[in-house]
């Protein structure tokens, strides 16, 4: 083995085993003084590794800061408890310490594959790069996988590993420690490269919070190829991008004659109530955004939907239209403090009164549904009544639907039936608009 620290620090000469499954059990304080020492030993490469440094050995202090365990306590034991109460969070680090065991362990691995070939030069960038492809990718967001690929890049070369350990044996002497460390398990974690037999009844506890903290010893593979059908992109060849692609500005007041005064209006609230008899589809076949809901457009809600659909739209291949008038209906209001009397109020803003199921815009052009959703989501969103983004394809859907569920009800107490017959004397409770729609629209 490799000379000893003269600091007393560890190296390879130091390192405690992983402790082997007996009887499936494993020792906790053994596994947790080999992981402790081969944290020691990962922080002698350098800063670089810092981020994995300080990852296992979070999960190392959360292991004995949350485990209550002594000399003969089994790590797999105290997980399993740990899931039976209803938590897996310290059981999380463990899966998580093992795989960067698991990462290290394959650095090794190679390492050792080109040594016994007498390849001396090995390119640290492409062991560190396989090694982390075939262990924690898999488990690491983009975030992550853009940091591993950064440490990869800088990692040290193997005569600088070699130095950083202490070892200034020929390389003949590091093949023979290298082939050492791997037979005797001071690198490699004994739950993963060791055959490991469980008794079936732990086995069957566990395998349910088993994440790849256990690898069989020989997987069995199936290589499984076939050709995927991706149906062909749609033809937009009969598709014309007008000379005006983005959502005209409206007015915030109508335009009058100049000898005509401006009209006030009382609320007229059955603008908004019922279905909308004739803007209900989409014109041009593509995308929009519908009402679920009666309601009314102020400026304010024009200029949101108008600003969003401006910065989100791909001018070469979408524009958008207008499916609603500009604000046309006057509000009156009186000033803050004033008594009643006096007749009605000034005029203080004009709005567009919308009805359930009427078209507030279209997006046409050559483009995806998916491309548009998020834009008209966050348009249906900010409406101040419940709307929706939709396609023409999903209108339909919709439509033919609502039409099956109405031919093949069995059931005959629907809401018409119930007005209609008045059961349970809801006459009393209802509207006039109740016995128009049947409680369909407010």
């Amino acid at each position: 083995m490799a000379s000893s620290s003269t600091g007393g620090e560890i190296v390879f000469g130091n390192i405690k085993p992983f402790p082997p499954v007996v009887n499936g059990k494993i020792n906790i304080v053994s596994f947790l003084e080999a992981a402790d020492d081969l944290v020691s030993l990962i922080e002698r490469l350098g800063t670089v590794f810092a981020p994995v440094k300080f990852d296992m050995q979070g999960n190392i202090d959360k292991i004995k800061r949350f485990y209550q365990f002594d000399e003969n306590s089994c790590l797999l034991e105290l997980m399993l408890e740990e899931k039976n109460n209803g938590k897996e969070t310290v059981a999380e680090g463990v899966l998580w310490l093992n795989r960067a065991l698991l990462f290290f362990e394959l650095v090794f691995l190679e390492t050792l594959k080109h040594l016994k070939a007498e390849c001396y030069d090995v390119n640290m960038k492409n062991v560190f790069t396989l090694a982390y492809e075939g262990s924690v990718k898999k488990y690491h967001n983009w975030v992550t996988q853009q940091l591993f690929t950064v440490i990869c890049k800088m990692r040290p070369t193997l005569p600088q590993v070699m130095k950083c350990f202490e070892v200034e044996d020929p390389w003949i002497h590091v093949l023979q420690l290298m082939i050492n460390i791997q037979s005797d398990s001071y690198l490699v974690c004994s739950l993963t490269t060791k055959a490991v037999v469980f008794e079936t009844s732990l086995w069957e506890k566990i395998k349910h919070i088993n994440r790849g903290l256990l690898r069989p010893e020989s997987p069995h593979l199936n290589c499984i190829a076939g050709i995927k059908y991706f149906p062909p992109p749609k033809n937009y060849d009969d598709i014309e991008i007008p000379e005006r692609q983005r959502l005209r500005v409206y007015d915030k007041v109508p335009v009058y004659p100049p000898n005509l005064k401006p009209p006030k209006m009382q609320k007229r609230l059955r603008y908004m109530r019922g279905p909308e008899p004739v803007h209900t589809t989409l014109q041009l076949k593509q995308y929009g955004v519908v009402a679920l809901s009666g309601g009314r457009m102020a400026i304010p809600h024009f200029e949101m939907a108008r600003l969003v659909v401006a910065r989100k739209l791909d001018m070469k291949r979408m524009f958008a239209i207008w499916r609603v008038d500009p604000p046309w209906q006057p509000i009156t209001k009186k000033g803050q403090g004033q008594r009643m009397g006096g007749g009605k109020g000034a005029i203080d803003h004009y709005v567009t009164p919308i009805k359930a199921g009427r078209i507030i815009l279209e997006v046409g052009g050559k483009c995806e549904y998916a491309e548009v959703y998020q834009m008209l989501k966050i348009v249906a969103e900010r409406l101040p009544f419940k709307a929706e983004a939709v396609s023409y394809e999903i209108m339909q859907e919709k439509a033919a639907k609502e039409k099956w569920e109405e031919e093949n009800n069995q059931n005959p107490y629907t809401m018409k039936y119930l007005i209609q017959n008045n059961m349970g004397g809801c006459h009393k409770e209802l509207s006039p608009y109740d016995h128009r729609w049947y409680g369909k629209y407010i």
